[in-house]
């Protein structure tokens, strides 16, 4: 048999929650405005092997104006149960991420903190599956990063990322694959294969600092590509390819801060 219909799923308002009092009848108390859950509702049709969700929408921040995503999704409901979701949204914003106002200047580690902590707050699915999203653009703090295009699937402590593309400022193309290592200990890294082509550098360094120099702004174009191994206390970069203007180096870079001796960073490179 199968079975198909609509739902609806609404969390809970995040400023109020609900009290007993002595007569056992629950009270409702908010603290401030109301903060309304996320909104999930689409249609489903259901067997004893497969869940599917034709068609969905998802809906998270104030009513009069929210973030919305549209998709598809199903769970195979078998041996070995697993799951796939495909979405495309609106813009979305983590201005709350790092605590500041739209517009303010913040620092690459402020960025990178925001960046962190949207990623740690994603929920992570239990069983297999995979996750296909299309965003035309995500707001972290000041910064915009649009056309973002995500292929992956969760593993043991984080995500298996099979593609990522985006647009950074400065005309940048960010694309990478790769182990995306999340975990609630606050260990956050990535090892894989990256590829960054700035087509304005002086727009990319003003992003990542507010003192460009000179040379910087005269470049023409730059960017690299290698393997790399990137967490809080290490950045490798190997078999690199980087090109700064009509320069091109082949190479390797490896910079580390260990908590028990000095930062230091080893650099070989050659023209080619």
């Amino acid at each position: 048999a199968v079975y198909s219909g609509q739902f609806k799923i609404s969390g809970a308002d995040k400023n109020s929650a609900e009290l007993r009092g002595t007569d056992g009848e629950t009270v409702k108390v908010s603290a401030g405005k109301p903060d309304p859950g996320f909104r999930l509702n689409g249609k489903f049709s259901l067997d004893h092997q497969k869940l599917g969700v034709d068609e969905f929408r998802f809906e998270t921040g104030p009513l009069d104006n929210p973030y919305t995503a549209d998709g598809k999704a199903s769970v195979d409901l078998g041996l070995k149960p697993s799951f796939a979701i495909e979405a495309n949204g609106a813009q979305v914003q983590f201005d709350e991420a790092v605590g500041a106002e739209a517009g303010a200047g913040l620092t690459l580690d402020q960025r990178i903190a925001a960046f962190e902590q949207a990623l740690l707050d994603m929920p992570k699915p239990t069983i297999p599956g995979t996750v296909e999203v299309k965003l035309p653009a995500v707001v972290v703090g000041d910064t915009t990063v649009r056309d973002v295009h995500l292929s992956a699937e969760p593993v043991d402590g984080g995500w298996s990322v099979k593609s990522l593309a985006a647009t950074l400022p400065g005309r940048t193309t960010l694309e990478a694959d790769g182990m995306l290592v999340l975990n609630l200990e606050g260990h956050f890294g990535f090892n894989g294969s990256l590829l960054l082509a700035v087509a304005q550098p002086s727009g990319f360094a003003a992003w990542l600092s507010k003192d460009v120099d000179e040379a910087i702004r005269r470049l023409p174009a730059a960017g690299f590509k290698a393997k790399v191994d990137l967490s809080q206390k290490r950045q490798a970069f190997s078999d690199l390819e980087l090109i700064l203007g009509k320069a091109k180096f082949s190479g390797r870079i490896d910079s580390s801060q260990p908590d028990d001796a000095k930062p230091s960073v080893l650099t070989r490179l050659e023209a080619g």
